[in-house]
């Protein structure tokens, strides 16, 4: 799921399956970068 989620980083489309990934993934890597495209797409 954060894979599919961070290979669409700058498309706001992609922030609810972003937002899934930080509260699902059990991987903190993925968690961390699900937060990092997330704060890019919202501070454009």
């Amino acid at each position: 799921m954060a894979a599919i989620a961070l290979g669409r980083i700058g498309d706001p489309k992609a922030i609810p399956y972003l937002e899934k990934a930080m509260m699902e993934e059990r991987d903190t890597w993925a968690k961390l970068a699900a937060v990092a495209a997330l704060e890019k797409i919202l501070s454009k």
